[in-house]
């Protein structure tokens, strides 16, 4: 049986506003966890500075799963106020149990942790850095806020432009340019 689930509305502009004056807000996401030779910032660290910022504009996010085609899909839902809504999702596979003393409920959980919090920070558009200097984002609106380009998104100011380039697209120049 086909299951045709909706993953998004077809008006998103109200939405992408909201995104893009929220995103000039949020701060950089400082690390604070270290897993093997990795750094990282949590969950929590990622969503507590962020979410008021998100009620300001009418937005929410949340963690997305569901079964299309009989598979396990998940993702993350960014919603509006309005309705309007969006929705990234991928095929979920955790990688297999290697060891016999691993719980395959564990070794899953921790990989849906995983990619939950890389969903959400990527929809979200938030930077994350470890060091405590880093303003590039403040840097780029004070310095490289040119004009939004009417065509495509004739709702925003310089400055929402701005940050939408240096978050989804990231071709904003950097300090050295």
């Amino acid at each position: 049986k086909r299951v045709n689930m909706i993953l998004e509305t077809e008006q998103k502009d109200l939405l992408y506003t909201a995104l893009a004056q929220a995103q000039v807000e949020f701060p950089t996401i400082r690390v604070n966890r270290k897993a093997f030779k990795n750094e990282y910032a949590d969950l929590y660290a990622i969503l507590k500075p962020v979410y008021p910022v998100l009620s300001k504009y009418g937005l929410s996010i949340r963690p997305w799963a569901g079964i299309i085609n009989g598979e396990q899909y998940i993702g993350a839902r960014l919603m509006h106020k309005s309705g309007q809504f969006e929705t990234n999702v991928f095929k979920f596979e955790s990688d297999p149990v290697k060891n016999p003393n691993d719980q395959p409920s564990h070794k899953k959980q921790g990989a849906l942790t995983y990619f939950n919090r890389n969903h959400i920070k990527d929809m979200l558009g938030v930077l994350i850095s470890d060091d405590p200097e880093d303003d590039d984002g403040v840097f780029c609106i004070e310095n490289y806020c040119i004009e939004a380009q009417p065509q495509f998104h004739p709702q925003l100011t310089s400055k929402d432009a701005c940050c939408l380039r240096e978050h989804r697209v990231g071709n904003v120049p950097s300090r050295s340019q």
